[in-house]
């Protein structure tokens, strides 16, 4: 049985989740014997450039023209391959999938990682497009992957699909490498990863955290892109400009800032798994999140957790790790175990599985 992984995510990503995944379950098959090729050769994406650096060609500057190029190139090489390999399966690594059902009758699995573009996002023309393919994908997939039951049981309410089609897979997580002393020290802080918009929950946090950044003098470090016209708009209304930084920071340093960090804060409304919650586990990093989605499933007692629509409840929490060193050490003791739990090869293993159903 062989297995092929389309170009999509890695060259419309650069970091991400759902590239992360597609790479670590790529790896992750090869090293328990699985035949499996990943075709993208032309591509942006890191994990893939940090992976595989050896037969992979990385675009640093990117452009429309760019991307098309590297989209028609990938395309071209995948239907040669799915020519010489009719019995395969494809496991395509986002929802574009039109042209691989017109044009091959290999069967195809397709991971669902969350729906957040159909509950959460504005129905724009662009939306709307994207949705419209995503569900043609889902409903002629011939096995679907969710990475949690609550997007199993969203896909089901969603999409009315059958429960004996999907099957669910969790992430998984590396080994620690320790880089606590690897760099220069920094002034405590709270550690925000990831996008910061819309059902992220960014604002009621930044506002719930206000007092507390500036009463324990502690910094928030937000990981991901710069801040907006708007969020500067409310740090500067918040008189926060000289605690709340936001910056990209390399693999290396992100396990750097997990591991220093006095807690890890993740206020979304909505997660499809929260691969993050695994990192901060990985690195000894104590957790407070929301009570919603499928963070219950993933953390278990391993987390503190807060009403992400209640200003209160989240001061609240955060504010009690702040204050008992005790707990943060318990957190960091039951994070350790729950993190046991999850691993790349028990993803592939999984994964594998599914495949043989098809």
């Amino acid at each position: 049985m062989k297995i092929i992984f389309d170009h999509q995510i890695f060259v419309d990503q650069r970091v991400g989740g759902i590239s992360k995944y597609h790479t670590e379950l790529y790896k992750n098959l090869l090293e328990i014997g699985c035949d499996a090729d990943l075709i993208c050769r032309l591509h942006q994406n890191l994990f893939v450039k940090e992976e595989f650096n050896n037969h992979k060609l990385f675009i640093e500057k990117n452009s429309i023209w760019i991307k098309r190029s590297m989209k028609f190139y990938n395309s071209l090489e995948l239907y040669a391959k799915l020519n010489k390999n009719r019995d395969c399966i494809i496991h395509p690594t986002y929802y574009n999938t039109t042209l691989l059902k017109r044009f091959t009758k290999n069967p195809m699995v397709i991971t669902v990682h969350d729906l957040t573009h159909e509950l959460f996002f504005p129905k724009t023309d662009q939306v709307r497009r994207f949705l419209k393919k995503k569900k043609q994908t889902i409903m002629t997939a011939d096995r679907i992957i969710a990475i949690s039951n609550h997007t199993k049981k969203d896909l089901m309410a969603y999409y009315h699909l059958p429960e004996d089609k999907i099957d669910v897979v969790y992430h998984g997580v590396n080994n620690r490498i320790d880089l606590k002393n690897s760099y220069s020290k920094r002034h405590e802080y709270i550690l925000f990863v990831g996008e910061r918009q819309g059902y992220k929950n960014f604002e009621i946090t930044i506002r719930a955290l206000a007092s507390l950044l500036k009463g324990y003098s502690i910094d928030l470090i937000c990981v991901g892109g710069e801040f907006n016209a708007a969020e500067k708009h409310l740090i500067h209304q918040l008189n926060l400009e000289s605690c709340v930084y936001s910056q990209y920071v390399s693999e290396d340093y992100l396990q750097y800032l997990y591991q220093n960090a006095i807690l890890f804060i993740y206020p979304s409304l909505y997660e499809g798994f929260g691969l993050p919650i695994l990192e901060a586990f990985r690195n000894d990093c104590p957790i407070c999140i929301s009570n919603t989605s499928c963070f219950p499933e993933i953390a278990g007692d391993a987390a503190l957790y807060f009403d992400p629509n209640d200003q209160d409840s989240i001061q609240e929490q955060v504010r009690s790790i702040l204050d008992n060193k005790q707990l943060r050490e318990n957190l960091r003791s039951k994070g350790n175990q729950r993190m046991r739990n999850f691993s790349w090869e028990k993803t592939a293993r999984t994964t594998l599985a599914s495949y043989r159903k098809i």
